[in-house]
């Protein structure tokens, strides 16, 4: 009996990697480099290793980073390796972040489904073209007529030998972003989406470590859902973005308590060892650097505040991890107040800024269910375009950018209708079509409205002036409506009062 680990590794992510010259490999391949020769029961653990799309030349760094290319010849490739690999009895667990993530959780979705076949005399190009086919009809297709010529290694009618699927804030979009407009309708979006939202109920144990303050849009996170009975699923919020959580950056104070975590988890539940000197060199810190990962390509795109628990010592939530606590109490100097967070008692109210400058705006406030009326007074400025809460009115030059934005966004409606996506912008167009240019915007982050067709869920938009009734929690986030680019030209502010009903 041995122990398998797969590690499969994220967008752009190499064993190899630097920043500024200093090596930053991801949780992944540290996780895999850490590990033991044998497992607490004394069963050699064998590794293995796939880096993550993008990671080829030049074409593969565009299309494959970028849109996601390549995911399925990265589960068919893990896929492979384990067919050639696995022996009855073996032990598996799985460990992604990122792309990764939805890598091995496709894997054992696919390993559910199909099994794990035995190639026998097959030679390399026949036993890859087996998984393609596996992969695409078997898999994909859920046609299981192929499976009764073929003889397996671990049958799909056997227990799935799979114990532990650990994974770092599993990214499930693929292909073309569906905020991009038109090139949407370029990419066929039955073809990416996310395979596997829960996991196989044979597998008995999952772990995932999500990222609270990701802000990119294209990077919404994917959560299992609907655990079976006896099922032990664990999934919990880290603090910092994608990266700080997974791992990649020169600055590892932050995704060394992800993975400490991880590798505790996985030493409990399954008996997986590591070496007590890597280990040794982990330094988990809460307060280390929170890095800004809305740069570079990622810069011409939207963002989105992620639907996340209620970050607050009085009211302490078991998905949130303890580091998000820490430094919620003593934030670093050099960055402003961690989460600052608010509830509202029935009857309370606060009032706090709301900047024209900013794309999003965090109030601070947790909105629990509960009758909510908002309220809001003062004015900002749009270039010289002068506007209140209610927005931008009157005859001013400068309105007819207002005006050529509005013409584009009257194209929006169409595209959305065109392609079946309701997250589809228009560049230049305002972020909320239906409403006046930099009128006041108040959005609830919990994910309550259904966009349909495999969408990610949409925020929750709050009237203004009149009594509104929540039903599901979250975080108040505000902004002018304006073009997602044109925010630079902003000033001033306009004063938000939220107050929550007494009854």
């Amino acid at each position: 009996m041995r122990h398998l680990v797969v590690c499969c590794d994220g967008t752009w992510n190499t064993p190899d990697q630097e920043k500024s010259g200093v090596p930053a490999p991801t949780n992944v391949r540290r996780l895999h480099n850490a590990l033991a020769g044998q497992d607490k029961d004394g069963n050699d653990q064998v590794r293995y290793y796939h880096p993550g799309v993008g990671t080829g030349n030049v074409l593969d760094k565009a299309f494959g980073g970028a849109l996601g290319i390549g995911l399925s010849a990265n589960i068919q490739g893990a896929y492979h390796w384990l067919a050639g690999t696995f022996q009855p009895g073996d032990r598996i667990s799985l460990f992604g972040f990122s792309r990764g993530a939805y890598t091995v959780r496709s894997l054992g979705g696919m390993i559910g489904t199909c099994g794990i076949v035995d190639f026998g005399d097959r030679g390399p190009d026949e036993s890859w073209a087996l998984v393609e086919s596996l992969y695409d009809q078997c898999y994909r297709e859920q046609d299981q007529a192929m499976l009764a010529e073929l003889d397996f290694r671990c049958h799909p009618n056997d227990p799935v030998p799979i114990e532990f699927v650990g994974v770092w804030d599993t990214v499930g979009s693929l292909g073309i972003p569906d905020t991009l407009g038109l090139l949407n309708l370029l990419d066929p979006g039955d073809r990416h989406g996310f395979h596997d939202v829960t996991l196989n109920p044979a597998i008995p144990h999952g772990r995932h470590a999500m990222a609270l303050d990701e802000l990119r849009g294209v990077f919404t996170p994917t959560p299992w859902k609907d655990p079976a009975p006896g099922q032990e699923i664990r999934q919990v919020w880290f603090p910092g973005c994608h990266s700080d959580v997974g791992g990649g950056y020169a600055e590892t104070g932050l995704s060394d308590g992800a993975l400490r975590w991880m590798i505790d988890e996985a030493t409990d539940a399954v008996g997986l060892r590591f070496r007590s000197e890597a280990l040794a060199q982990l330094r988990p810190d809460p307060r280390g650097v929170l890095h800004d990962s809305w740069r570079g390509l990622y810069r011409k795109m939207t963002t989105r505040p992620r639907a996340v628990p209620l970050v607050h010592a009085g009211h302490p939530d078991p998905t949130v991890h303890s580091s998000a606590y820490s430094r919620q109490a003593d934030p670093p100097i050099t960055y402003e107040r961690y989460r600052t967070t608010q509830v509202l008692a029935p009857g309370e109210h606060a009032t706090v800024p709301v900047y024209a400058g900013r794309p999003w705006n965090a109030t601070g406030l947790y909105l629990v269910a509960g009758r909510y009326t908002l309220t809001a007074e003062g004015e900002w400025l749009d270039a010289g375009v002068r506007a209140t809460a209610d927005g931008a009115s009157g005859v001013h030059p400068g309105r007819l950018l207002h005006l050529a934005g509005s013409v584009l966004g009257a194209g929006e409606g169409l595209i959305r209708a065109m392609t079946g996506n309701e997250l589809a912008e228009v560049p230049l167009s305002s972020r909320e079509d239906d409403l006046r240019w930099m009128e006041l915007v108040c959005i609830v982050a919990n994910e309550a409205v259904d966009a349909g067709r495999d969408r990610p869920r949409r925020h929750q938009r709050l009237r203004r002036d009149a009594e509104v009734d929540l039903s599901c929690p979250g975080y108040l986030y505000a902004f002018a409506n304006d073009a997602w680019t044109a925010y630079g030209n902003n000033r001033g502010s306009v004063q938000l009062t939220v107050t929550r009903s007494a009854g």
